[in-house]
């Protein structure tokens, strides 16, 4: 660990000391908050994938950004849960009522959290469930299908292309009927992007308020 931390280098960090951890070891508001930085850790990675693929239109590039949405999916239903289970611990702090109260109360994240967030957390990214590929079996229509697709023989390349089509048209198929499918889809990434967009902004405001009302200290470590 020593080796470890001697190249991990950081411009600013939130610390407090040994002393100062031990008040936090059996505190319900402080697990409350570890278990929301976890969630946004989980959906960084996502949205680091999805940006870091965003101009690959390659199989590797189309499979990154199609598992980190579906991931994103998951995990912000995992997230709603977690607000809604810790919700007697983080009602203290200002920014959760101003940020997380209403986008919690928003007509559509109640919509995406009842139906298509909670189908993809439980039936697709966390759990791979058999129902969701014979259901859109019988309804999934292509001019063509691509089982897989690969730029080169390297195994890092390949893109089982047919599988994600798969749980992605069990979203879209049962969607909004008065829009068509491209519509429906178009629809549901541009709503998740906004949720999850403003549930991160909403972290790290209530983290930053959390962390100073319990006494950590922001450091600075300016580039040397």
């Amino acid at each position: 660990m020593k080796c470890f931390m001697s190249n991990y280098k950081v411009n600013w960090t939130w610390t407090c000391s040994d002393s100062k951890f031990d008040e936090f070891r059996n505190d319900p508001s402080f697990v409350a908050l570890v278990r929301l930085a976890r969630i946004t850790n989980g959906l960084r990675f996502c949205q680091g994938a999805v940006y870091a693929s965003r101009k690959d239109f390659n199989p590797e590039g189309r499979r990154q950004r199609s598992n980190g949405f579906l991931m994103t999916c998951g995990l912000l239903f995992e997230g709603f849960k977690i607000l809604d289970d810790a919700e007697s611990h983080l009602k203290q702090y200002t920014t959760f009522n101003n940020f997380f109260v209403p986008l919690i109360s928003h007509k559509r994240v109640k919509e995406l959290l009842g139906s298509d967030l909670r189908k993809t957390r439980n039936k697709i990214v966390f759990h791979y469930d058999r129902s969701v590929v014979t259901a859109s079996l019988s309804s999934i229509k292509r001019p063509e299908y691509r089982f897989v697709a690969g730029l080169d023989d390297t195994a890092g390349s390949t893109f089982y292309e047919l599988a994600d089509e798969i749980v992605v048209n069990y979203l879209i198929d049962g969607g909004d009927t008065s829009l068509n499918y491209s519509a429906r889809l178009q629809r549901f990434v541009s709503d998740v992007t906004y949720v999850s967009t403003e549930f991160l902004s909403a972290a790290d405001k209530l983290i930053v308020e959390a962390l100073e009302k319990m006494g950590w200290t922001e450091v600075e470590r300016p580039n040397s």
